[in-house]
């Protein structure tokens, strides 16, 4: 696996919230006791964040191969 630099002062800003983050975790279940879906439903703006904060902290590319 590839190291890439976190650059905080990027991060989205939902994700930088404490308690927005608590609550991401408290909420975990739906009503059927199945863990709700987290990959990229965070949105800001109207723009869903978290793939594009990915993308910009790996410059585009695979986390374990290295390759865009």
């Amino acid at each position: 696996m590839i190291s890439f630099d976190r650059k905080l002062s990027d991060i989205p800003t939902k994700l930088a919230n404490e308690d927005y983050k608590k609550k991401i975790y408290l909420d975990l279940y739906d009503e059927h006791k199945k863990i709700k879906p987290r990959w990229n439903n965070i949105k800001e703006n109207k723009k869903r964040v978290i793939r594009a904060y990915l993308i910009n902290i790996t410059n585009g590319c695979c986390v374990y191969c290295g390759k865009k």
